[in-house]
């Protein structure tokens, strides 16, 4: 069953490398399901290697420093200290929202295993 799961993402990302080239590794970063995929599919097809890490850097590059940028001006605005204090007042909020996440999670892993 779960090999069934691995071979579609892995021939969506051969697909997305044969299509784009480069541009499939960058973006790979930005997309859940064919960020790991990817980069396997890449060394199993020989791509360059030049091109690859010049590809890596960049949406790396890219992908850290708009995660950083975010999180820098979330602070300036809201404030981090603010997040905290709000979090500790409403725990039992978080944690109501943090398992009905967890037992979603749980049942798409399941659902899946069931395919």
């Amino acid at each position: 069953m779960k090999n069934g799961w691995r071979k579609k993402w892995l021939q969506k990302a051969e697909q997305l490398l044969d299509r784009f080239g480069a541009w499939a590794i960058m973006l790979a970063f930005f997309v859940p399901g064919v960020r790991h995929p990817i980069h396997y599919i890449a060394g199993i097809l020989k791509f360059s290697l030049k091109k690859y890490l010049l590809a890596n850097f960049l949406a790396s590059s890219l992908y850290s420093g708009g995660w950083t940028f975010m999180i820098y001006k979330f602070n300036q605005k809201v404030g981090i200290k603010l997040v905290l204090l709000s979090l500790r007042q409403h725990l039992s909020i978080a944690l109501l929202l943090f398992s009905i996440h967890l037992l979603s999670f749980t049942f798409y892993k399941v659902k899946l295993q069931g395919e």
